[in-house]
């Protein structure tokens, strides 16, 4: 078969992964001066010692940045416990950066012999003020302008295996509107309808059709309030309006760190919060940055998708990572808990590193994360090592975490594409090209790659540090399933250690090698586990231990692996080899007029964290759907005090993960629960499409059921969900946080029993879920010591469905079990993310829950009271034909 070439897929199936549990950087913010040197202000002179001053500043701390950061990336910090007692003192705090001649001296010593007695750093710094400035007048005084073709082939990369494969269903309009215009929806009488066709405000913004020449959210009128926050706290972020310019041409790396950070966000000596949430808006241009952009807690970065924005660094970059979503202030110590780091998106970015000095080890991105986040539609740009062989850029730097999902990026150049390290991860459509290493894995628990392109690199995939054996570094890669993947004109394809039963556990389905020299090589060893060739094709092959059917166990090494068959309706269209699984990026409708959407708010919905928004929010999702219209949540904590019903034809959007928060009567009965979101009702059969919300309660809500999904697709992926939580507890207005429900007080505080389930599968239902977390909180968010709390939740997600997909999901601290499949069938996991209550075995499940609300619940029978092992919650639970499997 020749490359590129397409043949119909095997019913092999993905084997899910299960982990029962799971990037910083060194650099305190500095706001520089903003004030803009231009050559046409300032005598030639003057202007010229300046830069001439500014220019020695930065080649000295390059100098020093050289073994600091080398320091940092080849000793990569692990995970920490999660409520280290650390975190309740002083907060450290790290020195300016030294770039003194003797500290230069010192690294360039150090650079020439490798043998020279030197620490083994990740020694934090921060980048001082004047060396800031200095970066920014170096910046703003050369030309800047990258040479090279990455960015042609990544768009001839991405042309040719089908990327950007973006799209919304649009469903047919239940309302005839003959002049273009919004007609009148009539609703249902009763209490759950309302009549919004008589809001002349609404009418007002509807009134006629226009073009999508200009991405619609950043068109329409800015309403998201975070209502916990002070008066004035702004959620939408134009960086613009902050003072940066976007031309390539000056410094708007403090223009954009003020946007970031404006308003009292959570920075440094926070922790964590969900009271300052922040979409930071870019448009297009290309915006120069000298210095690091620190993400902070509870931010999305949001690139217009029509024309993408570039951040383009520096030649005069100092620092580590061009966007970072974490900052160290001690060699472990960051101002955000790595496991704890939520709720992050950076979306629809190019970013070019070319510039940046080649052997400081600086890269584009440095990501340490946890639950709740993503990278999706970027496109890296680095030198190519074949013109500079030193070149040590790289497109992802990633050390430690709890994460996560990744998505629809392309790496060009670099010494690595993406650098791994994290507890558990989801990725999904990379594509690497002319990199050295295309990526390297150096820890993990599991970790799912699906739909992997690799090509024009010397190496493909590096696994480092197998888990325990004699070479293992105690916290190695643990296992890894590589799927839907092809590596070509690639040397070295993947390079790995197999040392005992204790080893990595590596998965390859449905992978192909086209003109490779060694398809998979023990580097310890030295020896070929699988030769290389014009073409060598996998269905399944593998080492690690197999767990059959039968619940038997077995050790392989290295060889084919016969796994479960899969239904054919869980492929795609797309083949690399044989017939990708399916996959669908969320839809950003590019292509959509403003007149398309609905603003919840326009038409009188709240969102103010007390008011009781359940007609209008009813009644919107009833008229939208009749139009074929997209509902917009601007931020917005909106309450509901009965069921809120998302009918077929539903497409909604919201912003920095808007709220829905069920509270009241109909939601405390634990005998009689109570549905707060029900996404259509049994038998519908067609279109939803939910992003970037998320549900909770404000307790006591011991009956509610958190969302019921009903709705079939009528397309393949047409029932979908992407980048939407559920959360219980441990937020403010929750009212289940570390003053109502702290942890161990004794007994089953009444009030902190806060949901029956969190998620169903209905048995007709359909759905396709990509970064999906379902977390009870083991800890309060919104203070900075982030105390642990118990809050009980009985069950996580229930699945009776007969067709889903679940990609980078994970349900977290629910009483019972965390995942249940309950006569289900052609169910996709890939990868699944559990961890038990921390409260358990005290009490024991099921406490405070009684087995029988739902089908098939776990009955415990079999644990002794005496057990302090038995009565745990299941991570996943199966009852399939009568039978019970765990």
């Amino acid at each position: 078969m020749r490359l590129g070439g397409r043949s119909r897929f095997a019913d092999q199936g993905l084997l899910p992964l299960i982990a029962v549990l799971a990037l910083t950087i060194f650099w305190v913010p500095v706001w520089a001066d903003h004030a803009q040197i231009h050559h046409n202000h300032l005598h030639h002179s003057h202007l010229h010692h300046k830069r001439g001053n500014a220019l020695e500043m930065i080649q000295n701390a390059l100098a020093v940045l050289k073994e600091v950061n080398k320091d940092r990336t080849e000793n990569p910090n692990f995970n920490k416990d999660t409520f280290s007692e650390s975190r309740k003192g002083a907060r450290a705090t790290a020195k300016p950066l030294d770039y003194s001649p003797e500290s230069v001296k010192t690294a360039r010593l150090q650079t020439r012999d490798s043998s020279s007695n030197k620490t083994s750093g990740n020694s934090p710094y921060v980048i001082p003020p004047e060396l800031a400035k200095a970066a920014r007048i170096v910046a703003e005084s050369t030309v800047n302008k990258p040479t090279g073709d990455q960015p042609q082939v990544a768009a001839n990369i991405r042309e040719k295996y089908g990327k950007g494969r973006r799209h919304s269903n649009t469903p047919a309009q239940a309302l005839v509107r003959p002049n273009g215009l919004y007609g009148y929806s009539a609703f249902e009488s009763g209490d759950e309808a309302g009549d919004i066709s008589d809001n002349k405000t609404a009418k007002a913004t509807l009134n006629k059709r226009d073009d999508a020449s200009e991405y619609w959210m950043a068109t329409v009128d800015q309403t998201g309030q975070s209502p916990f926050a002070p008066s004035g706290y702004k959620v939408w972020r134009n960086v613009k309006d902050y003072g940066a310019v976007g031309d390539g041409v000056t410094d708007d790396t403090a223009a954009i760190n003020r946007a970031i950070s404006e308003g009292g966000r959570c920075g440094p000596d926070c922790g964590s919060s969900t009271i300052y949430p922040a979409t930071v808006w870019f448009p297009k241009g290309t915006y120069l940055v000298s210095s690091p952009l620190i993400q902070y807690y509870n931010t999305e970065f949001l690139g217009d998708p029509i024309n993408v924005p570039t951040i383009l660094a520096a030649s005069s970059f100092v620092g580590l990572g061009v966007i970072t979503s974490d900052v160290y202030v001690s060699d472990d110590e960051q101002w955000y808990v790595s496991q704890n780091n939520f709720l992050r998106s950076v979306r629809n970015f190019k970013i070019d590193i070319r510039q940046t000095d080649t052997s400081a080890y600086i890269c584009a991105i440095h990501w340490q994360v946890a639950q709740g986040t993503s990278l999706e539609n970027i496109e890296f740009y680095m030198v190519y090592n074949s013109d500079v062989p030193s070149n040590t850029q790289q497109g992802i730097y990633m050390e430690n975490g709890s994460g996560g999902f990744l998505a629809d990026l392309t790496f060009v150049g670099g010494n690595f594409g993406a650098y791994f390290g994290n507890q558990q991860f989801t990725s999904s459509q990379l594509v690497f090209v002319q990199c050295n290493t295309a990526l390297q894995v150096h820890w993990d628990w599991a970790w799912t790659m699906q739909d992997y392109v690799i090509e024009s690199c010397t190496n493909g995939l590096t696994i480092v540090g197998g888990a325990g054996g004699a070479q293992g570094t105690g916290q190695g890669v643990g296992s890894l399933v590589l799927a839907d993947a092809i590596i070509a004109n690639t040397p070295n394809g993947i390079i790995t250690s197999l040392y005992a039963e204790n080893s990595t556990s590596l998965l390859l389905k449905n992978v192909g090698f086209f003109n490779v020299k060694t398809a998979i090589t023990d580097d310890v060893k030295g020896q070929v586990l699988l030769a290389g060739g014009d073409e060598v094709l996998k269905d399944a092959w593998g080492f690690g231990r197999v767990t059959d059917a039968e619940g038997t166990g077995s050790f392989v090494s290295g060889a084919d692996i016969t796994t479960g068959s899969m239904n054919k309706k869980l492929l795609g269209t797309q083949a690399y080899v044989k017939s990708n699984l399916f996959t669908r990026r969320r839809p950003q409708y590019e292509d959509v007029k403003a007149s398309d959407i609905i603003n919840v708010r326009t038409f009188g919905a709240k969102g103010d964290g007390s008011t009781d928004d359940t007609v209008i929010l009813n009644s919107v999702l009833s008229y939208a759907a009749n139009l074929s219209s997209i509902v917009y949540f601007p931020f917005g904590v909106y309450m509901i005090q009965d069921t809120l019903k998302v009918p077929v034809g539903s497409r909604i959007i919201g912003q920095a993960w808007s709220q829905i928060m069920a509270t009241g009567k109909k939601f405390e009965d634990i005998d009689n629960p109570h549905v707060a979101v029900q996404v259509g009702i049994e038998g519908d059969v067609g279109i939803v499409e939910i992003q970037d919300m998320l549900f909770t309660v404000s307790g006591p809500t011991a009956g509610a059921i958190l969302v019921q999904w009903n709705v079939a697709e009528s397309v393949q992926g047409s029932a979908a969900m992407w980048d939407s939580h559920i959360r219980i507890g441990g937020a403010i207005g929750s009212k289940l946080s570390k003053s109502e429900c702290p942890k161990q007080s004794g007994k089953v505080k009444p009030a902190c029993v806060a949901a029956s389930l969190l998620l169903h599968l209905t048995p007709s239902s359909n759905a396709y879920l990509e970064n999906i977390w379902v977390w009870v909180a083991d800890h309060d968010m919104d203070v900075t010591t982030q105390d642990q709390i118990d809050v009980f939740a009985g069950r996580g997600i229930l699945i009776e469905s007969k067709l889903a997909w679940l990609y980078g999901t994970a349900s977290e601290h629910c009483t019972l079990y965390q995942y249940q499949l309950s006569g289900a069938s052609n169910i996709l996991m890939g990868m699944i993310q559990t961890e038990s209550p921390y409260y358990q075995p005290v009490p024991q499940a099921p406490s405070p829950f009684t087995p029988g609300s739902f089908p098939n619940d776990p009955l415990f029978k079999n644990c002794d009271s005496s057990s302090a092992a038995c009565a745990f919650s299941w991570a996943v639970h199966k009852y399939c034909n009568g039978r019970r499997r765990h």
